[in-house]
């Protein structure tokens, strides 16, 4: 009885062991200079600046100078709005083409 709760217990700790190597996440990091990759393709952080600058400029054109840092909704502006959904698309861009 007492081998058989060894070899359970043994059995156990090795089943434990290959759970958690199989869960263990591997991350790549990206370059100094680069706001994400996807699959090979880099979107650097001067595009993205670049992108977001021009988008600055439309929505200053459009609705003023001070529109980008105008509320939109509580804790948000403009401008917050902007550089939270420009990787998105620059990523959608990567993807669809």
């Amino acid at each position: 009885m007492i081998k058989a709760k060894r070899t359970l217990a043994l059995a156990l700790a090795l089943c434990m062991t290959l759970i958690s190597a199989a869960c263990e996440k591997k991350t790549e990091t990206v370059g100094e200079g680069v706001k994400a990759k996807v699959n090979d393709t880099e979107i650097s952080q001067q595009e993205y600046d670049e992108h977001l600058a021009v988008y600055k400029k439309m929505v200053e054109t459009q609705y003023g100078a001070d529109a980008w840092n105008q509320e939109i909704s509580p804790g948000q502006t403009l401008g917050g709005y902007y550089e939270s959904t420009l990787l998105d698309q620059l990523i959608m861009d990567i993807l669809m083409t």
